[in-house]
């Protein structure tokens, strides 16, 4: 994913999917015990947001993960997101996170995982395991969703998602299967697709 492959486009743009639009199946099978939308809470009564080292410990103590898969690349001449030199992504794979049997599910969640050959701090993705952390379970609260990556690496400052303004997923498949993209503009980006019902087919594009 560097080297003469990358060359060939000229550039990267690295997009995080998370689930969203081509052919995806829409998914709202997670009630949630936190029903009420983060917008209409009391700022006084807001939960505040784990530390970086509590999710890193919920995500390798709570957490199983499904087989690694590596980064598709798709064509996206509108793409949003950030562009890159060509050699500078790192080889990266993802997988798929679950609560482990008998885990009382916490407030937030733990999507993915991911593995990295090597640092990439724009993304905030150290060098082996990253985790992809959303605030909350509840489909309905979707539009407030604060959805980021936080590496094992403490050095490495966590990098908040931005849900694809497009509503738009950069590639299909099932939606609660989350992907890493590399998505080819005249420069590359780096993206991913996770599920999320705000796009019409439950599965949205980030960066």
């Amino acid at each position: 994913m560097h080297g003469a492959e990358w060359r060939r486009w000229g550039g990267v743009i690295v997009a995080l999917l998370a689930l969203s639009n081509w052919g995806c199946q829409s998914t709202s099978e997670h009630g949630d015990t936190t029903a009420a939308r983060a917008d209409s809470v009391p700022k006084t009564r807001e939960r505040a947001a784990p530390s970086s080292a509590a999710i890193v410990v919920a995500a390798e103590s709570l957490y199983t993960y499904g087989p690694e898969r590596p980064q598709i690349t798709v064509k996206d001449a509108d793409f949003p997101g950030p562009y890159v030199p060509d050699d500078s992504l790192p080889r990266m794979s993802i997988a798929t996170a679950a609560l482990k049997e008998g885990v009382k599910r916490p407030a937030e969640r733990i999507i993915a995982r991911i593995r990295s050959d090597r640092p990439y701090p724009k993304a905030g993705i150290g060098k082996g395991y990253n985790y992809v952390w959303r605030s909350s379970w509840d489909t309905s609260s979707a539009k407030s969703w604060i959805t980021k990556i936080v590496s094992r690496e403490s050095r490495i400052e966590p990098h908040v998602l931005t849900r694809d303004a497009r509503n738009h997923e950069y590639t299909h498949g099932d939606p609660k299967e989350p992907r890493l993209v590399r998505v080819k503009v005249h420069s590359m980006g780096f993206g991913a697709c996770f599920d999320d019902p705000m796009c019409p087919t439950g599965h949205c594009g980030y960066y």
